[in-house]
């Protein structure tokens, strides 16, 4: 024994001689539950000191520094040094006699070890001892001679043993193992019988509960007992997020161990509910508690700190006597919280006196009077740091450029809910600013120079107004311009003044007439217009260019000749090309494109559920094909996408890219299958007010299913689209595997914040054709909690009112064909007659694609058509009440880039309705009405759009009648469609009255070229084709109207205002005027 311990002090001199490195204090921050205690003495039987954590893993580990080997074997063991004595008894509590090891270590598992007499004893938790662990290693030196041959080859497998004891009770989380009581050598070999599971000290848990837990453990009973196991599953509990605290019992039973995994669930938050006094916005509030999203782990410490950042919330605005008392409301059958704050926020402080101290170079009652931090007034820190704006405004307009405000000074007088506002100040120098060789209008300084509206004299301010002159001067048409700057301190009187002086070097004054691309017929300068940086000139602007830009430009030139396949592409030169007068700049790009670069071969790698064939067919990148990065990623995405929607969560590919000459390349997708991943349960929360069955059946995924990561994204967009809530989360975590021991599961958790329900809209416009229109919208979006919305609407014009109630669920009987119910009255003021319409409608709509949407719907009206200001034979055909019983289908897509103002893209609508007295009418009809617009951007005049659109309707009655009913004839003429007619005056008319009739077929075509002027100012050209005709059979091209004209558009933020003339050109009807002057908020289409 001497010898080897003598061995153990060189080894550990020699450590410390090569430069072991020592822990160095708090390194590895430990919180108190890594650490061991005896309940008597509190006595610290492991030091902090002695362990390290990883940090991959946060294992907690021994550092290395605390090990020596033995010679022969090298087998790391724990010197004397470090064992730790209690110091009531001096009992020894942690020992090890080591022996003289021979070369022949035996590999005996863990669980499995004969220990002779050592033995491990964790100990169940008693009142006296308050749940702390000890461990107790007894070495029983008297052991028989005959034994210690055997213990001599156990002992290395002892300490591993020991070590392993050791990462059990310190790498799992606090208290993960709290008991197991019994010998470990009485449990060796044993099976176990029995396995209970208890939540939250109830042992009537639900059987679906302790399947979960028995899926992620992995511990089944009939196997043979390991500790390493256990702990294991410990850490398996831990990892499904759905355990805050785990202990596990162990005990011999008359046929084997019997475990008790007692598990206290992980609550998660519900929703944060605020109660009490709030004075300020619910929604303000809530924003401040970043660490309470529903959904999220429930812990005491995200409690305090939302509690925190309520007082912190009303301190900053006067109320310094805020009370905020936290509480939750936990619901044990869903292991949810409701978190609340009850708010008692006192009275608002008022400010005594305010001040402004220190080097103050302006007068004080001009400052002063500016503050809205006055004496008397209720103190509000948000305003007293806008009057600290103020007051640095006040100095930039007086020239003091660089002032200094410190922090605001707020003072409580004792036994008063009154403050003192000191507000500390020092004016800095007096700042010039002067530009050298270039002329700035006053009303552009402040855009030009920033220095001015900013503030500041470091050389970062006066770098970024050197950059915003620089890129004024080229806006004007001096491209390449230089710009440099130089500040001077005066020193009469020392540091009260500064002089800065930006000298522009203007060099020519250009317009850029044009900017070619040469070396290559792939792209053309109007393919990537849109993208450059430089401008060509157009109407009333000189273009845009500079050395910066030139170099951006070549950049995207570059990529984007690599996206077609020339891989080695490069700008080589950017040639200026001057006009004779100096006047205009050619801009013309030098590429070198290099070969085109094609796909000699696509390998797909790792894939065993899914063919190559099959993934091959959704790639856009197959062989032959030219190689291009972009598609190379999206293909890489849709192979993860494709094998997400199979069922795999936790695919990946990652891409290789292999040269295989100078012309060809090797595309590799490498992909990591993962595993099928099911949805074990379904967890709604947050849903105060709506019906979780109500959730469930708009969620496109059911517990059983594959868990496929495009559905979870559908459903969250779908339950967005209620409106009803205005935050909705949808993630999983993993649940272990099935009860038979396959397929891995995953919880998914659907946590939403519920939106006010009650939802107001309103609107105001103005058309020619009707004049000022308005709207009214009130809907609740949660009706009886169950994602209904109802609403009531409000619409209103000179010619047309409309009032509507209606009722729509989004996904009834658990289907994807959102229903609309609708009633409808309707009061029309046409030029030829009144009308009140009476509808009843139902309506079911089904979405074809992401831009495609079908209806399918059944109307019945009943239609009173009055003041007929047409002759006689038409007052006998419509003065009569008209009931219409129909059936419609419309199909809809719409691949517009903008609805109010489109640019690119189409929209196609039709609508074809059968009406007939077997459906409730008495009238008799079949009715299409299509329309189809298209637009289309200019090559090589990117902003100017050619935009084109199609009318047509077609009626046909049948059962005698040969025209429609008035009510339902189609009309034309006005600002969306023929502008060189008033509203609805093209058209047949009425003989004696002159007013338009209508008719059975409707044709327009519109043609408008709109094109960019200044800003927001754009124009158009347009001319518009069509007419009305009575039947059919009376359309004849000679017949068709034509309009020209041009127009005005303004850009706002709400859509363009539109003013167009027309001026019509064939076949005006006699008595009517042939020009028309429309105007209006949004395009004609």
């Amino acid at each position: 024994m001497k010898s080897i311990v003598s061995r153990m002090q060189q080894a550990e001199v020699k450590r410390k001689n090569e430069g072991a490195i020592a822990l160095k204090k708090n390194t590895f921050p430990f919180g108190r539950k890594y650490f061991v205690r005896s309940a008597p003495s509190k006595q610290v039987f492991f030091p902090r000191k002695y362990f390290v954590r990883s940090a991959p893993s946060k294992q907690v580990f021994f550092p290395r520094k605390y090990f020596v080997r033995s010679a022969p074997s090298k087998q790391v063991f724990f010197p004397r040094k470090y064992f730790v004595r209690s110091a009531p008894s001096k009992r020894v509590i942690f020992r090890i006699v080591l022996r003289a090891l021979s070369a022949r270590t035996s590999n005996i598992p863990l669980d499995r070890l004969p220990l002779c007499r050592y033995r491990i004893v964790l100990r169940a938790p008693s009142a006296r001892t308050d749940g702390n662990l000890f461990l107790k290693l007894y070495s029983l030196l008297r052991c028989p001679k005959e034994r210690l041959a055997r213990m001599e080859n156990m002992l290395p497998a002892a300490c591993c043993l020991l070590l392993s004891a050791f990462c059990l009770l310190f790498a799992s989380p606090a208290h993960a193992f709290q008991s197991i009581s019994a010998d470990v050598s009485a449990y060796a070999g044993k099976r176990i019988v029995k396995i209970d599971v208890a939540f939250d000290g109830a042992a009537d848990a639900s059987p679906g509960e302790v399947e979960q837990v028995r899926s992620l453990i992995e511990i089944a009973e009939g196997q043979e007992y390991s500790a390493i196991k256990i702990r294991e599953s410990i850490i398996a509990l831990y990892q499904s997020g759905q355990t805050s605290n785990v202990s596990v019992e162990a005990e011999l039973t008359g046929g084997g161990v019997a475990l008790r995994y007692n598990i206290a669930r992980q609550l998660r938050i519900e929703q944060v509910a605020l109660r009490g006094q709030l004075i300020f916005p619910e929604a303000d509030l809530i924003a401040r508690l970043n660490e309470l999203d529903p959904g999220a782990k429930l812990s005491e410490v995200a409690i305090v700190r939302g509690q925190r950042e309520i007082e912190r919330f009303y301190h900053e605005r006067g109320y310094f006597d805020v009370a905020v008392q936290p509480s939750r409301e936990v619901n044990a059958a869903t292991a949810r919280a409701v978190v609340i704050y009850t708010i008692s926020p006192g009275e608002q402080a008022r400010i005594n006196s305010m001040e402004i101290t220190g080097n103050v170079k302006l007068p004080l009652t001009r400052l002063k009077a500016q503050l809205k931090s006055q004496p008397g007034a209720p103190y509000d820190q948000i305003k007293a740091q806008e009057d600290v704006e103020r007051i640095r405004k006040l100095h930039l307009e007086s020239g003091y450029l660089n002032p200094q405000i410190g922090d605001l000074l707020i003072k409580r007088s004792p036994g008063t809910n009154l403050v003192n506002v000191t507000f500390p100040v020092d004016s800095g120098p007096l700042v010039t600013v002067e530009v050298n060789g270039f002329a700035i209008p006053g009303k552009d300084k402040e855009e030009a120079l920033p220095i001015l509206r900013q503030g500041g004299v470091d050389d970062f301010i006066l770098e970024e107004t050197r950059r915003a002159l620089l890129d004024y001067a080229q806006r004007e048409g001096y491209f390449f311009a230089e710009v440099s700057f130089n500040k001077d301190e005066r020193s009469a009187p020392p540091g009260e003044s500064i002089h800065i002086a930006f000298n522009v070097d203007r060099g020519e004054r250009y317009r850029v007439a044009a900017i070619k691309i040469e070396g290559t017929d792939a792209i053309s300068f109007a393919q990537v217009a849109e993208t450059l940086r430089s401008r060509e000139a157009s109407f009333m602007s000189r273009g845009l260019t500079s050395r910066e830009l030139l170099l951006r430009d070549s950049e995207i030139i570059e990529r984007k000749l690599q996206d077609l396949g020339y891989r080695r592409a490069r700008v080589t030169e950017r040639r200026l090309g001057i006009s004779p007068d100096r006047e205009d700049l050619i801009v013309t790009f030098v590429v070198d494109e290099g070969p085109r670069i094609q796909v000699a071969e696509v390998i797909i790698n790792g894939n065993r559920a899914i063919s190559g064939e099959e993934l091959a067919s959704k790639l856009q990148l197959n062989r032959g094909a030219y190689f291009s990065p972009r598609l190379v990623s999206e293909d890489a995405d849709t192979i993860r996408a494709y094998y997400a929607s199979k069922g795999y969560a936790d695919s990946d590919v990652t891409t290789d890219i292999n040269d295989l000459g100078p012309s060809q390349v090797q595309i590799v997708y490498n992909i990591n299958e993962g595993e099928k991943v099911y949805i074990n349960r379904i967890i709604i929360g947050g849903n105060l007010k709506t019906n979780g069955d109500s959730i469930r059946k708009l969620l496109r995924f059911r517990e059983g299913q594959l868990l496929k990561l495009d559905e979870l994204r559908k459903s969250e967009q779908l339950l967005y689209e209620t409106g009803a809530f205005r935050q909705v989360t949808i993630h999983s975590e993993p649940a272990g595997r099935a009860p038979d021991g396959g397929a891995s599961q995953r919880n998914v958790y659907v946590d939403v914040v519920e939106a006010k329900p009650r939802v107001i809209v309103y609107g105001f416009g103005y058309h020619s054709d009707d004049g000022p229109r308005g709207i009214f919208e009130i809907s609740n979006t949660n009706l009886f909690g169950r994602l209904h919305t109802g609403s009531i609407r409000l619409r209103g014009s000179r010619r047309d009112q409309v009032f509507q109630l209606s009722h729509t669920m989004l996904r009834p009987f658990e289907r994807d064909l959102p229903t609309l119910t609708s009633l409808l009255y309707r009061r029309q003021m046409e030029k030829a007659f009144d009308a009140n319409r009476f509808v009843a409608l139902l309506q079911v709509e089904r979405r074809i694609g992401q831009n495609s949407v079908a209806f399918f719907r059944y109307n019945f009206e009943d239609i009173r058509a009055f003041n007929l200001r047409v002759s006689a034979a038409e007052i006998n055909r419509n003065d009569r009440p008209v009931r219409l019983g129909r059936l419609s289908a419309s199909y809809v897509r719409d691949t517009r880039d903008n609805a109010l103002d489109a640019a690119e893209g189409t929209f196609f609508s039709g609508d074809i309705s059968l009406a007939s007295k077997f459906l409730g009418g008495n009238e008799q009809f079949l009715r299409l009405l299509t329309e189809h617009q298209r637009y289309y951007r200019l090559p090589r005049l990117r902003s100017t759009v050619y935009a084109t659109s199609l009318r047509l309707g077609l009626a046909k009655p049948y059962g005698g009648a040969t025209t429609l009913p008035i009510a339902e004839r189609f009309f034309s003429g006005g600002g969306t469609t023929l502008r060189g007619f008033e509203f609805e005056e093209a058209g047949p008319r009425d003989a004696e009255t002159n007013q338009p009739l209508g008719g059975n077929m409707l044709l327009v075509i519109n043609n408008e070229l709109r094109f960019p002027i200044l800003g927001p100012v754009s124009g158009a050209l347009f001319s518009d084709t069509g007419n009305v005709f009575t039947r059919i059979s009376d359309f004849r091209f000679s017949r068709l109207t034509e309009t020209v004209g041009f127009g005005l558009r303004i850009k706002t933020p709400i859509g363009p205002i539109r003013f167009d003339f027309g001026f019509l050109l064939q076949n005006p009807a006699p008595g009517l005027k042939r020009n028309h002057l429309h105007f209006s908020f949004g395009q004609a289409f």
